[in-house]
């Protein structure tokens, strides 16, 4: 009765004490064993969930309770367990596979979500799947907001997609927590230099036309580019990206549509 209390009352770590001192009084305690399998496996702990449940059917080979149980854990340990090997050998698209059947495998425990994250955003970012990258990594700060890597995980993916301003301050947040870490000064600068380049953008660059590209030329690339990054034509985080686009592109066009305003542009100092 007080394991159950406890477990309601989220005190997992003291109904688990109470729960191996209750087992360990008890003979041939197949429910016991199969408790505890769970309890562990409720608390993101794959491998003593495995454990336990092994000594229910050590006990007996037939229970069921204790066989779906132990298919369930053994497929989730494996999961991750290979997760974490190919993170190692840095094969992160293999990573993210296994990742999301160990998701698909457990979508009820939390506590397999929090373990999940980080990993997840550390591969995804690898492999320059930016937008999920900057989802899971999030989803992983709220529960460690200062989590070093997974701070640096999200700013190179803000990075992959020109959100230098977020870069920058996901590295600005670790260094707080660590300011002798030359990675971090390194990637903070990285992110500030972007950051200038991005700003610094000429108007062709921004419309993709060549400096000798005719007004009509520059007028068919404004067309195309206003079709395709108008916010309207977007929804969620999207929109907000297009409409910064979509005012980069119409600044570029009224002065390299204008003669006037054309050359007084192609004269300027350089920045």
């Amino acid at each position: 009765m007080r394991v159950e209390a406890l477990i309601k009352e989220g005190e997992l770590h003291e109904a688990l004490l109470h729960l191996q001192q209750l087992t360990n009084f008890i003979n041939n305690n197949e429910h016991g064993f199969l408790k505890l399998s769970l309890l562990y496996y409720q608390m993101g702990d794959t491998e003593s969930s495995l454990a336990k449940i092994r000594e229910c059917l050590k006990l007996d080979q037939d229970h069921k309770q204790c066989f779906a149980q132990y298919k369930k854990v053994k497929k989730l340990t494996k999961l991750l367990n290979e997760a974490q090997l190919h993170i190692k050998e840095k094969k992160f698209a293999d990573c993210i596979q296994k990742l999301k059947s160990a998701l698909e495998t457990e979508r009820a425990v939390k506590a397999f979500r929090l373990k999940i994250m980080p990993d997840m955003c550390k591969c995804l970012s690898r492999t320059n799947d930016s937008k999920d990258a900057i989802k899971f990594c999030s989803e992983a700060l709220k529960i460690t907001p200062d989590d070093e890597d997974v701070l640096i995980d999200r700013a190179e993916a803000y990075i992959v997609e020109e959100e230098f301003e977020n870069a920058i301050k996901d590295y600005e947040t670790a260094i707080k927590n660590n300011e002798g870490s030359r990675r971090l000064k390194d990637g903070l600068t990285r992110a500030k230099n972007l950051f200038e380049r991005w700003k610094k953008r000429s108007y062709y660059e921004i419309l993709g036309v060549k400096t000798t590209a005719t007004t009509q030329q520059i007028k068919q690339a404004y067309r195309k580019l206003a079709g395709l990054y108008h916010p309207d034509r977007h929804e969620g985080a999207e929109k907000k990206k297009a409409a910064r686009k979509f005012i980069e592109i119409v600044a570029a066009m009224e002065v390299l549509s204008d003669t006037k305003k054309r050359e007084k542009y192609d004269n300027r100092k350089p920045v």
